[in-house]
């Protein structure tokens, strides 16, 4: 008996045969006072939901009344439309909690069972018939009238009804204020009832929650005397040999594989001793092997357990996150905290922990301690016990960073290649873009110097034949004068010459005539020159127009069309230069086209005079003196006539130098489109060689 006293299982058998006994008792008598408790709370809250559905009921017809208030002080139908819908919104929820008070039923998402108490429904259904029965018909009459009130206002009153109609509203109102009042009482009544029975369940409650504390707390001192009772016995024969062999468990747990149990066991205990010291022998084997293979891997690798908790890490792992200090150091850190400075950060430990499936080839980029910017791919398996639980989580490191360095930088060098290739591939089509419209316009400028040295070959022409003019009216001049001259001596002779004077004046008639054809001609053809110079002036503005627009082309393409934009300059030059000399050649034919007309009018003049000269010296020899006043009034003419040839003389001379210049700027200008041409030509085979280049670079 002693023997079989000494064992765990009798000493347990017999302390938890007590402790079932006295819970069996505590239980019982436990399900009876929950289940007197459980009635009283079912009692207490439906009594709580009545005091708060009487209040409930209560609020409405308050609400009620000041809707009604709302509606005889509305100022328009807007307004008082929307304190009817309120209204209207009260009363159906005091219908319908009444009815679920009287009757049962659910409002709002809330169970109502029908109220027992007899004093309590008499009250809720007296309430309940007068406001439907009464407040609703007044309400509906107060409404009515107090719409009808402001249609009245609205329509100025035609037929004085206003007064009666205020006065009928507020007496409905004082019939309302009244009925409310009924309801209100009725319901406070009812409210002070469901609070005193509230009160009388709430002091049974109070009740059984005591006499069920009281009988909890016998059970729990006899349990606790029966506890430390078995306690007491037990402790020598079970409590010490456990201390023991949890000192050995912990001594085990902390490292030290060489502890052992220093106390003397009997029994299940000495058993389970000898099984736990095989236990411990095998696991000091097989983890001295598994310490030994993971010291001797040369690649950086972690284990962590299931919380995220560094177990190992060896020493290349370390190095490589440039960690100071030993691989212990790092065990019971952080993934987050051990790879990347942050204990909160989800590690991929983690991930594979807890979706128990293994992660391979996942490429990181990361900071080290030091700042140092790593590239890393990580292998991460969970490690199952032998039960297939995930306990810990394995990840080998491997060090991208050179090797990404360089993909990097490969990839930036054909990134700028291909943007470079790009780029100069649109200014290659800008340049031919550019070289086909300078093109055109070195053409149409080309045709335009061609145009301009023609006109001027017709000008020069032109000035010649004005020239040659000048000149023979020169020497028209210089004869009409020495014909004066002669005229003015014969004259002073006498009578006897009047024939030859006649003769004379004729003749001087007849040069005055041809004189003033010339003149005439001389003006037409000065006009000529005025409209060839317009041309010549029109051909140089368009061509500094196109020199203007080739150096704008030569600059939108860069350095390629700076020796373009060069000539593109020169050509503007030279139109400039045209258009001075055109300006001055126009102001010299504008004083041409001046001293003809004068010329014109001054051998009219003389015309008329020498045919007066002749009529005179026919009719009489006393003429003969005015007709050497006359005579002497036609040298003079004459000689002024004489100046203005010279005059036109030396103006044609400056028109022809003019003219020969502005061939000369023409026939520079032609040449400079000329050379423009081939620069636009070079320009767009250039262009061309450049996209071939480019494209080859792309492919």
């Amino acid at each position: 008996m002693r023997i079989l006293w000494g064992t765990i299982q009798a000493r347990l058998f017999a302390g938890f045969g007590a402790i079932a006994l006295l819970l069996v008792g505590l239980g019982g008598s436990s399900l009876w006072q929950a289940s007197i408790m459980g009635g009283s709370v079912t009692e207490l809250e439906r009594h709580a939901q009545l005091s708060n559905a009487a209040a409930q009921l209560e609020y409405l017809v308050a609400r009620e009344m000041q809707m009604l208030m709302e509606i005889m002080t509305a100022q328009d139908a807007d307004e008082i439309q929307e304190s009817w819908r309120s209204y209207l919104e009260h009363e159906k929820y005091f219908n319908q909690l009444s009815a679920a008070l009287l009757k049962g039923g659910e409002v709002d998402g809330k169970r109502y069972e029908a109220v027992t108490h007899a004093e309590l429904r008499k009250l809720i259904g007296k309430a309940a018939a007068l406001h439907s029965g009464v407040l609703e018909k007044s309400m509906l009459v107060a409404y009515g009238k107090s719409k009808r009130v402001l249609d009245l206002r609205a329509s100025g009153d035609p037929l004085n009804q206003l007064g009666k109609l205020e006065r009928e509203v507020i007496e409905i109102d004082a019939q309302t204020d009244r009925i409310g009042e009924e309801l209100v009482a009725l319901l406070v009544k009812a409210d002070a009832l469901a609070a005193e029975s509230y009160q009388v369940v709430e002091l049974q409650t109070s009740r059984s929650v005591s006499t069920a504390r009281m009988t909890a707390l016998v059970g729990i001192l006899v349990g606790l005397a029966l506890a430390t009772t078995f306690g007491l016995l037990s402790s020598r024969g079970i409590i010490r040999p456990m201390h023991a062999v949890r000192r050995y468990a912990e001594r085990v747990a902390g490292g030290d594989f060489a502890a052992s149990i220093d106390a003397s066991l009997t029994g299940e205990l000495a058993t389970m001793a000898g099984h736990v010291q095989a236990m411990v022998a095998e696991l000091k084997n097989k983890l001295g092997m598994s310490q030994g293979l993971m010291h001797g891997m040369t690649v950086p690798c972690v284990i962590s357990d299931v919380q995220g908790n560094v177990l190992f890490a060896n020493q290349a792992c370390l190095d490589l996150l440039e960690r100071d200090g030993k691989p212990e150091d790092a065990v019971g850190m952080l993934t987050g905290e051990f790879f990347y400075n942050d204990p909160k950060r989800e590690t991929l430990s983690s991930r594979a922990v807890r979706d128990e499936q293994a992660l391979r080839d996942v490429q990181v980029t990361m900071h080290t301690l030091t700042g140092n910017q790593r590239h890393i791919k990580m292998d991460v398996a969970p490690i199952h016990d032998l039960d297939g639980q995930v306990i810990a989580a394995f990840a080998i490191v491997t060090d991208l960073t050179e090797i990404q360095e360089k993909q990097t930088r490969i990839e930036q060098q054909n990134e700028l290649i291909a943007r470079a290739a790009f780029e100069a591939t649109d200014v290659a089509s800008q340049v031919s873009s550019a070289s086909e419209e300078l093109a055109a316009q070195v053409d149409e400028s080309s045709r335009g110097a061609d145009l301009q040295r023609s006109r001027l070959a017709e000008s020069a022409t032109a000035m010649e034949q004005m020239n040659a003019s000048v000149l023979e009216v020169a020497r028209n001049a210089q004869g009409a004068a020495n014909v004066a001259e002669q005229t003015r001596g014969k004259a002073l002779e006498g009578s006897r010459i009047v024939e030859e004077a006649v003769g004379g004046i004729q003749g001087i008639s007849r040069m005055a005539d041809a004189l003033r054809g010339d003149m005439g001609e001389l003006g037409r053809q000065a006009e000529s020159i005025g409209r060839i110079m317009g041309v010549i002036s029109d051909i140089a503005d368009q061509t500094n127009l196109l020199a203007l627009n080739a150096a704008i082309e030569a600059a939108r393409a860069g350095e390629a069309g700076r020796g373009f934009a060069v000539v593109a300059d020169e050509v503007r030059k030279l139109a400039e230069k045209t258009m001075s000399a055109t300006a001055d050649v126009d102001t010299a034919i504008r004083q041409i086209q001046t001293s003809a007309k004068r010329n014109i009018q001054s051998t009219e003049e003389t015309a008329q005079a020498i045919a007066r000269s002749s009529e005179l010296a026919r009719s009489s020899g006393e003429a003969l003196r005015e007709i050497v006043v006359l005579a002497e009034r036609t040298a003079e003419q004459v000689l002024s006539i004489a100046t203005a040839s010279e005059q036109q003389s030396a103006s044609s001379e400056q028109i022809s130098r003019s003219t020969d210049e502005i061939n000369r700027i023409a026939s520079e200008a032609a040449d400079a489109m000329m050379q423009s041409s081939q620069a636009v030509t070079q320009l767009a085979e250039l262009a061309g060689r450049l996209n071939a280049i480019i494209q080859n670079i792309q492919r």
